[in-house]
Order: C-alpha cells, then sequence, then structure tokens
C-alpha cells in the first residue's frame, strides 16, 4: 500500500466491502425471520382453514367424508393440508424446490411444524387433516430477491470502484505532473510544469516549482557562462605564459648555453692554462644547470601550452602524449588508434580533445592500477543540430583498472573536460570499459564526442 492512489481506491472499497458485508448480514437475519414468521402464520391459518373445511363435511353424509374432505380443503402458499385416514402411520415428506438450491433451503428452512385436527363420524376417529408447513415458497421469494440484490450491490461496487479509481487518477495528475517536472530538473531540463496546476491544494507548489525552475535555469546558465569564461581566461593566459617562454626563456637560455661554450674555448687558449680547471669545473656546473632549465622549461612549455598542437596537429599531439607516458610510466602498455585522415580542426577543438586525452591518462596514472590503456580517435556519422548530417570526432579513453565507484563524484578535471566538450556543442559519456579485465577491476571508459564544422581533410 506504498501508492497514494491505491489507498484511495482500497480504503473506500474496503468500507463499501464492510457495508455490503452488513447489509448482507442484516438482511439474511430478518429472512430468517421473515421465514419464521410466515410459517406460523401459514400453520394458523391452514389450521383455521381445515377446522372450517371440516365442519362443512361433516353436515353430509358419513359415507365418503374423507374423499369429500380431501377434495374440499383448499391449496395454500406455505402450508400443506393433508387428509389421512385413521391408523396411517407414513407422513408424507415436504417436497424440495428446483428453484431454490437445497444449501439456501437449508440455511432458512425454520424446524419443521406441523399439526393435526381429527376427524370424527358418528363420534369416533376415522382420520385426521394433518396440516404440515411449507416455508420453500417464502424461501423461493428470498432466494429471488437476495439475487437481485447482490447483482444490484455488485454492480454499485463496481461503479463506486471505477468512479474512485477515475476520481483518484484526476486528483492525482498535477502530483504526477509535479514528478515529471522533477525528473527534468534531474535531468538539467528547467521547464515550468504545463499545463499549470490549478488544484487549489496544490497550486501553491505548482507555482513553487517554476520559480524554483526559473531560478536553477539562471543560476546554470551563469555558472555555464563563468566556466566558460574560466576556461577560456585559463587557456589566454596558459597562452601567454607559454609565448613569454618560448620567446623569452628559451633565447636566454641559448646565450648562456653560447657564453659558456666560448668559455670553455679561451679556457684551451695559451692564456688560460693557469685556471683552466677552474673554469672547466664551474663552467661544466653551469651546463648542467642549463640543462636542467631547459628541460624544465619543455615541460612547462607542454604543460602551458602543446606548441607541437599549434604546428604538427592532434594527431601527431596525441602521439607525442602517449610516448611521453609510456618513457615515464614503463609498468603501463598504452595503444594508440589513429585514422588515417582528419579534418582540419578548429583550435578550441584540438586543443578541447587534447586537454580531454591529458586529462584522462593522468588520472588512469594516478589512481586505476591498470595494467593497459588505449586511445582511439576516430571520425563517425552525426546529425548536426536542426537536423542537417555532419560529422563527429571522437576520442576514446579507456582502461582495464578498478573503475569508478557507484558513488564516485568527478573532481574539477572531469567536469572541466565535460564542460570544454558542451561549449563545443559536444558531450562526454563516462562508464564501464570493455578492455580485458585485470583481477578485480572493472575498467573505466571515457568517451568525448565533438561535431565537426568543417569538411577540409588533412593527412594526418
Amino acid at each position: 500500500m506504498r501508492s497514494l492512489r491505491a489507498r484511495l481506491i482500497a480504503i473506500p472499497g474496503a468500507i463499501l466491502l464492510i457495508g455490503l458485508a452488513v447489509t448482507f448480514a442484516v438482511t439474511l437475519h430478518s429472512a430468517r425471520l421473515r421465514v419464521a414468521t410466515e410459517t406460523g402464520a401459514a400453520l394458523s391459518v391452514g389450521r383455521s382453514l381445515a377446522a372450517l373445511t371440516l365442519r362443512a363435511v361433516e353436515a353430509g353424509p358419513q359415507a365418503g367424508m374423507l374423499d369429500r374432505l380431501a377434495a374440499a380443503l383448499p391449496k395454500l402458499r406455505h402450508v400443506r393440508l393433508i387428509v389421512r385416514p385413521a391408523g396411517a402411520a407414513d407422513r408424507p415428506a415436504v417436497a424440495a424446490s428446483a428453484r431454490v438450491p437445497r444449501w439456501f433451503a437449508r440455511l432458512f428452512a425454520p424446524p419443521p411444524a406441523s399439526a393435526t385436527v381429527p376427524v370424527l363420524a358418528g363420534g369416533r376417529p376415522v382420520g385426521e387433516i394433518e396440516i404440515i408447513a411449507n416455508p420453500l415458497d417464502e424461501i423461493a421469494e428470498i432466494w429471488t430477491e437476495m439475487r437481485f440484490l447482490a447483482a444490484l450491490m455488485a454492480a454499485l461496487a463496481l461503479s463506486i470502484v471505477a468512479l474512485l479509481a477515475w476520481s483518484s487518477g484526476v486528483a492525482l495528475r498535477p502530483l504526477r505532473r509535479l514528478a515529471e517536472g522533477l525528473d527534468r530538473l534531474g535531468q538539467g531540463r528547467f521547464e515550468a510544469i504545463s499545463p499549470p496546476i490549478r488544484l487549489v491544494e496544490l497550486r501553491r507548489i505548482g507555482e513553487t516549482f517554476d520559480r524554483l525552475a526559473a531560478a536553477l535555469a539562471r543560476v546554470t546558465a551563469d555558472n555555464h557562462h563563468l566556466i566558460d569564461r574560466l576556461i577560456s581566461v585559463q587557456e589566454e593566459e596558459r597562452k601567454e605564459i607559454a609565448h613569454e617562454l618560448h620567446d623569452e626563456f628559451g633565447p636566454a637560455l641559448f646565450g648562456i648555453r653560447a657564453e659558456l661554450a666560448c668559455i670553455l674555448r679561451a679556457a684551451g687558449g695559451p692564456d688560460g692554462e693557469a685556471r683552466v680547471g677552474e673554469i672547466k669545473a664551474r663552467a661544466s656546473e653551469i651546463t648542467a644547470l642549463v640543462d636542467h632549465i631547459q628541460r624544465g622549461n619543455a615541460r612547462m612549455l607542454e604543460r602551458l601550452r602543446p606548441l607541437i598542437l599549434d604546428h604538427m596537429g592532434l594527431a601527431e599531439a596525441l602521439r607525442q602524449l602517449v610516448m611521453g607516458w609510456e618513457e615515464r610510466v614503463p609498468r603501463l602498455q598504452f595503444s594508440l588508434e589513429l585514422p588515417p585522415v582528419l579534418p582540419a580542426l578548429d583550435e578550441r577543438v584540438g586543443l578541447t580533445l587534447f586537454r580531454s586525452v591529458q586529462e584522462c591518462l593522468t588520472n588512469t596514472v594516478r589512481h586505476s592500477g591498470a595494467e593497459h590503456v588505449a586511445v582511439r580517435l576516430a571520425l563517425r556519422q552525426a546529425v548536426l543540430p536542426g537536423g542537417a548530417p555532419g560529422g563527429a570526432i571522437e576520442v576514446t579513453v579507456e582502461d582495464d583498472g578498478g573503475g569508478f565507484a557507484p558513488d564516485q563524484r568527478f573532481g574539477f578535471g572531469l567536469l572541466g573536460m565535460c564542460e570544454r566538450a558542451r561549449g563545443l556543442g559536444g558531450e562526454v559519456r563516462i562508464g564501464a570499459g570493455a578492455l580485458e579485465r585485470g583481477a578485480g577491476g572493472t575498467g573505466a571508459r571515457v568517451e568525448i564526442s565533438i561535431p565537426l564544422q568543417t569538411s577540409r581533410v588533412a593527412a594526418s
């Protein structure tokens, strides 16, 4: 009984059934009294009619008195008048009625009741009139009435239950619309309830829901705008830092290396023999320091802005990214699948896909415990907004690690990935992987799909 509609139907239905049961019980009880009363009254009337008929017959000749008496006795509904000669031992039984079931007749039949009126001729008994109560006619009438009453009550009960089901469905329809609205809220669709709820008891809830949906829509739009702005500002800052490192630090470091080469060359001259050992030692230390700065600079450039993405394209950038992880994490087996050709991608599309793969590989190495990671870049046929046919570029990162927990909450990396894809009209799908699992693993799969806005094809 967790359903409110079931309760609205079952509770009045139960009350109705109890009322019907009480009605039948009262009717049955009154029917038993009715049969007993009719039987007693019929027995009394039969006794009176038998006495009157006997007086009329006794006034005639005694010969054939019993036959004349049997012919003169009237036929009554609830009683039988039988003329029996004196000394007759057998007593006729009351015949059953074909209109009434035996169980019903036994339920209402009163105890057998009879009376006798002696027939005298010349002062001596020659026979008797036996008056036997016959309740079957009355029981047959009750049976007919009970069947009609039962059919009427059954039809009434079914009509009432059907009316309850219909009325409860109509009454609960606003609640269903509220539930559907909450489902839409859970899916990120902030639509008002349509048509508006006009039921007085629920109107305020419907109006509050519509205001909540409108507020959530505004807040969500603001959040999306803020996240888009943050991502854009972040990328601009990274781009500026990358250019600064490339244009400023790179030449400076190159100059240091050139000067060191000159120092080493001068130390090898005739005037530098006295301090050649010290100069060479210091120059070697500076060279090692410069090498360290250059490696750090290269890593920072790669992290802030993958220049290879601008110069060589997405396919080569992904290849270099996977190769870098292979060198750093030799325990993991990486695989990369690339299409033979790629369309000329917008800068934001290529950067979004590259950052997404970068984030996925970082999470896999840090958290998954996987042994194999597969990265696939593919082109798919898709339907663009508005129904026009087009294509989509998809990147899939899949591992055989522990997978995602059912109640896991995603961090800013995955959330940022989703917002990047959403800003380009794409989507991110996260689920279990299809690679061969490790011991106790479920695998993880992240798929990023972004529609293409150009048909120009370039060799990858």
